[in-house]
């Protein structure tokens, strides 16, 4: 399995622009629209604020993981009409499989967490891959 923890890049700008009816109708849509990019099996949850998570069952490699992770960011980034006006944000997302990367779910989560952090950092707005050692920046 695999832990994705997916941040919204940008949303504190909208909130401050339009105001936090706008910013929880994007959050709404935010969770449609990932809705709309997983499976049925698949557990999505908004750990808060801007952050989703969603745990993906039967993965068998990061390698067949990419093009979810590609649909998630391209179907994120997309612009999202709220009250008359468009806004957009970016995507950064961490992703932690099991049991390559830990053995618990509050670890798996926190090693998601720290490579979301790490694609943040570095402004590439994509996904990256933890490991023990290392953040793998996604493709």
């Amino acid at each position: 399995m695999a832990i994705l923890v997916i941040d919204l890049d940008g949303f504190s700008a909208i909130n401050s622009e339009f105001g936090r009816a706008a910013g929880d109708s994007l959050l709404q849509a935010v969770a449609r629209r990932l809705e709309g990019c997983t499976r049925q099996s698949d557990t999505l949850c908004r750990l808060g604020g801007d952050q989703f998570a969603v745990l993906v069952e039967q993965v068998k490699s990061s390698r067949a993981l990419q093009p979810l992770l590609k649909k998630i960011i391209a179907t994120l980034s997309r612009p999202e009409n709220i009250d008359g006006a468009r806004c957009c944000v970016a995507v950064s997302m961490g992703v932690a499989l099991y049991p390559e990367d830990g053995a618990g779910a509050a670890e798996l989560l926190s090693r998601a967490d720290e490579a979301r952090y790490a694609v943040k950092r570095s402004h590439k707005k994509t996904f990256g891959f933890t490991s023990a050692r290392e953040v793998l920046p996604g493709s």
